[in-house]
């Protein structure tokens, strides 16, 4: 089922002189996916997300959320989204979970007091949910915002940014999570410039520059068609361990073929890998190959 339908969505903002954000984006997002917008920044993700969410009109294009135009359906389509935006809006002066009663009431939904203790637990702040966020660290602020969203029970969820301050063990929970919530039929969208979280999480990549969407598709089939492989093969000879790297080429072949049939040594693994997401991002966007 298509949850998110945008086509040839313009934006232009009208500054001096005037920066074209979004030239014509066209993306297509199915029910309990998440989709990863990647791209460098000024490329029109931010802008895009906003746009979805209601925060800001198109100039031209036409985009619908299960069949819904915000547009002109706003009502409707707020009920369908949360977007946690890459700087939080949360209130400093007010305890944890008095942002999330604010924010439940806000999006006039039943307060989800388990559920949000549950994630609390998860990220090792139900010791603080008391506390006013001002005493909070940048990360904890973070965290704070991420387990509102989470709580929710609106159908998609949209995050820019997400891991920004996180660190390693709340990232892993934040990881488990959003899987477990596509199993649920939760719908996930996400910009983020983290690779190894996007990697974890993504079921497809939509690859963003110059304001259009560039090429989307499967994470695995993108790696496929733009990773360079290798093998890293451990052998034993003359009673020694030996490890080398071996990438696609003549010279690596012709050696990796010498070792194969060298009767005096024993293959103790061979493991293939593949460049990883932001290597090729790299390649395809810095280096331009």
């Amino acid at each position: 089922m298509t949850v998110i339908a945008a086509s040839n969505i313009k934006k232009t903002y009208p500054t001096k002189p005037p920066v074209e954000a979004l030239k014509g984006l066209s993306l297509e997002v199915k029910e309990s996916k998440c989709v990863a917008l990647l791209g460098p920044n000024g490329v029109g993700k931010t802008t895009f997300l906003r746009i979805l969410t209601g925060i800001l009109l198109p100039d031209d294009g036409s985009i619908t959320v299960y069949d819904k135009n915000p547009l002109n359906s706003s009502a409707e389509v707020s009920s369908l989204l949360r977007f946690l935006p890459e700087t939080p809006f949360l209130l400093q002066n007010n305890s944890l979970w008095e942002n999330g009663y604010f924010w439940f009431s806000y999006w006039n939904e039943p307060f989800p007091k388990d559920n949000l203790k549950e994630i609390l637990e998860r990220f090792n702040l139900i010791n603080r949910a008391k506390e006013p966020l001002s005493r909070y660290l940048r990360g904890m602020i973070q965290k704070a915002a991420l387990s509102i969203m989470l709580a929710t029970r609106a159908p998609v969820i949209i995050l820019d940014e997400p891991t920004l301050g996180l660190d390693v063990t709340t990232k892993r929970e934040v990881i488990e999570m959003i899987i477990d919530l596509k199993k649920k039929e939760k719908t996930i969208i996400v910009a983020s410039h983290d690779m190894p979280f996007v990697e974890k999480i993504a079921d497809h990549i939509a690859l963003i520059n110059n304001g259009k969407i560039v090429e989307m598709t499967e994470i695995s089939d993108f790696k496929e068609r733009h990773g360079n492989l290798r093998y890293l093969l451990t052998y034993r000879k003359n009673g020694k361990l030996y490890k080398e790297i071996f990438h696609e080429n003549t010279e690596c072949n012709f050696r990796l073929r010498n070792i194969l049939s060298d009767n005096d040594i024993e293959i103790v693994e061979v493991h293939q890998e593949c460049d990883s997401l932001e290597e090729i991002l790299n390649r395809l966007l810095i280096d331009g190959r």
